[in-house]
């Protein structure tokens, strides 16, 4: 006991940050439920911030192995196993994902990728107040229809934000965001 009473003396960054991750741990699972069951409504607590702090702590010591020990809240883990897997996914199906074959009926004959939002589309939410949502444009597809080619801005999860009609995919291209200059894939299908 005297020698972990050393090291927590020796090492004072690393013992106010255990300090505070057996705080927010506590907070999260002792406070946070006592103050659901007693207001009757949810209250979350600070997952995973109680593990990093401890985690944090131990590596500002010479003893790197210890930060093991930030493990100790439930929610890294469970992050780790169930969260990330699903967000990289996510990331990946969005931005590296190709466009779909069909757009309201309409073949897709080009469509462009991009890394990161270029844009942004004010979707009015409701008329009256003037309320709107912002909803990143990640791609432009050009679709066939019998009337020319249209140009649509879609957001990340391919919805049509706006379309614009034009007589050539040239003609859509030239019209296009300068950001997607080069950055065209004509499909034949």
């Amino acid at each position: 006991m005297s020698t972990v009473i050393e090291f927590l003396k020796s090492n004072a960054l690393c013992t106010l940050c255990l300090i505070l991750g057996i705080v927010a741990l506590l907070i999260t699972y002792v406070g946070a439920p006592i103050a659901s069951k007693k207001s009757g409504k949810y209250v979350s607590g600070l997952p995973c911030v109680g593990g990093i702090l401890i985690a944090l702590g131990f590596l500002t010591t010479p003893v790197k192995w210890l930060a093991l020990f930030g493990l100790i809240d439930i929610s890294i883990p469970l992050f780790l196993v169930k969260g990330l897997p699903s967000v990289i996914k996510f990331k990946l199906d969005a931005f590296n994902g190709s466009a779909p074959r069909m757009i309201g009926g309409n073949r897709v004959v080009a469509y462009t990728t991009y890394y990161n939002r270029y844009s942004e589309h004010k979707e009015i939410i409701d008329e009256e107040t003037g309320a709107f949502k912002l909803i990143p444009i990640e791609r432009l597809a050009v679709t066939e229809t019998d009337n020319g080619f249209k140009l649509l801005e879609l957001d990340y999860q391919f919805n049509v934000i706006t379309e614009a009609l034009y007589s050539s995919v040239e003609e859509c291209k030239r019209h296009a965001s300068p950001k997607s200059y080069n950055r065209w894939i004509d499909v034949n299908r």
